[in-house]
């Protein structure tokens, strides 16, 4: 709906008859129409995606995300083991079916918001905000730590602290000029 007439609303006259029983998760009642509750930047996400890409090209936006992720998983994995672990690693998170069943439910929150964490973790373990590392890394951290954030904001809070820890712990290597341009950027 966002991605054609560049609104979320949703007219259903049934649910003035049905005193608002009738919207799905996350959907709520406007008193006129359907408007989105949750998850409200999926929808803005993709809404922009499709008016890049065909409109047929939505259900494969979670998958595509999902095999890119898998991809940073095994680069992370490789980087802290070896090869032979990323690749059994790679191998089982591809044969892992929950992953795939969440993945094909395309409007569901939950696979482009892990794998964009994913991704963002690869960069981040790439020299994202460290000294002296290629400025690319630090570009797809901030943009997929952004997606991430819009795809489920109230997931901040948790996010925020892991960033902290993290910070904490590495302080040394960082270089705070390139968090600076991370945050600029999301």
């Amino acid at each position: 709906r966002y991605a054609t007439n560049g609104d979320f609303f949703v007219a259903e006259p049934l649910n003035n008859f049905l005193h608002n029983q009738l919207p799905p998760r996350s959907i709520s009642f406007n008193g006129y129409s359907l408007v989105p509750q949750g998850f409200i930047g999926l929808s803005w996400f993709y809404g922009f995606l499709v008016k890049i890409f065909p409109l047929a090209a939505l259900k494969f936006f979670t998958p595509a995300l999902a095999i890119l992720a898998a991809l940073a998983f095994y680069w992370i994995i490789k980087k802290v083991f070896d090869r032979k672990t990323a690749l059994v690693s790679y191998v089982l998170l591809l044969l892992l079916p929950p992953y795939w069943y969440y993945a094909s439910r395309f409007l569901y929150p939950n696979v482009p918001f892990v794998s964009l964490l994913i991704i963002a973790g690869w960069a981040l373990l790439n020299g994202a905000v460290e000294k002296d590392k290629k400025k690319i890394y630090t570009i797809i951290f901030a943009v997929a730590s952004a997606l991430a954030i819009v795809v489920r904001p109230v997931e901040i809070f948790w996010i925020a602290i892991a960033a902290v820890f993290l910070a904490v712990i590495y302080r040394k290597n960082i270089s705070w000029k390139r968090v600076f341009y991370s945050l600029a950027i999301s």
